[in-house]
């Protein structure tokens, strides 16, 4: 049997094969399926406004921001 592209790709979270979701992402290093990507949109979204705190904290020192005294 000959092996395609879309049976070999595999989901690098959940090793679901290509033929198994409904998308598969692939990357050159990491493959990502529909769900999973879901499941990443949902954390980041959840995450967000902590994310933005934490870089407005960073962005806010004088070794980022050179025009703070």
């Amino acid at each position: 049997m000959q092996t395609t592209k879309s049976t070999r790709w595999r989901c690098s979270f959940c090793w679901k094969a290509a033929t198994e979701v409904k998308l598969m992402i692939v990357g050159p290093a990491a493959n990502i399926c529909d769900k999973c990507g879901e499941v990443c949109n949902r954390i980041i979204e959840s995450r967000k406004a902590e994310i933005i705190e934490q870089r407005r904290e960073i962005d806010d020192t004088p070794e980022t921001n050179p025009a703070l005294p």
